[in-house]
This record gives C-alpha cells, sequence and structure tokens, in this order.
C-alpha cells in the first residue's frame, strides 16, 4: 500500500464513508454521514479522522470523545470507532502512525481540554 495520511474528516469525506461505515456493520447514506459529520465536527468534545492511501482514497475511519474518569483529575480520550477498509486490513491502517497511540491521544485530550475548543476538527 502507498503511504498513508492521516487527517482530521470533513464533511466532504462522507461521499467516500459508506463503505467503510458497512465495514463498520453500521451502514448508513452519504446524506446521514454528512449530518452526522456535521455534528461530530461541531462538539468540541469529539474528533474524528480518516486514512487516505496515495491515491486520495479513504481506506480508514477513526472517531473519538474525550471522557472524564472518576478516578482522575486528567481526561482521556476515547476510541469509539475505528475501522479499516478490507483490503487495506493488516497493513498498519489503524495504528495512527505507530508509537503510543493512547498516550498520544491522551496527550492530545488534555490539550484540548485545557483550550475548551478544537479550532482545527473537521476544517
Amino acid at each position: 500500500m502507498s503511504a498513508l495520511t492521516v487527517r482530521a474528516v470533513t464533511e466532504a469525506d462522507a461521499g467516500q464513508l459508506p463503505p467503510l461505515f458497512e465495514a463498520l456493520s453500521h451502514p448508513a447514506t452519504v446524506s446521514q454521514l454528512r449530518v452526522r459529520l456535521a455534528r461530530l465536527c461541531s462538539d468540541p468534545m469529539y474528533e474524528a479522522w480518516v486514512a487516505a492511501d496515495g491515491a486520495g482514497l479513504l481506506v480508514g475511519f477513526a472517531a473519538g470523545h474525550l471522557v472524564f474518569p472518576v478516578e482522575d483529575d486528567t481526561p482521556a480520550a476515547q476510541l469509539i470507532a475505528l475501522v479499516s477498509a478490507p483490503t487495506a486490513r493488516s497493513q498498519g491502517v489503524g495504528t495512527g502512525g505507530g508509537g503510543d497511540t493512547q498516550q498520544k491521544r491522551n496527550h492530545h485530550a488534555e490539550e484540548r481540554t485545557d483550550k475548551r475548543a478544537c479550532p482545527d476538527l473537521c476544517r
């Protein structure tokens, strides 16, 4: 597989997402996905990403949100969706570029909580 680009999802991605949602066992139409993405993108507690191959084809989708655990004062990121295209499985699409991705998500959660806004989300 060619190099992957992981980026924030945009409403314009809705046209390529139905096969990924089908693979996730949550089929949805393009119009349904546009509404859902608009809702996610407008809420600073949520963030979603897509993985695109070198040709721009979406081969992965992930979404998460911030949670505030009762056992700790530090917010955490919770992954709520992760799917890769069947043709892209076992090729590292879901790894987020390697390294300690949970630690990276939690660090990003702390930064976003401090700002209480997400200006880079879904732009």
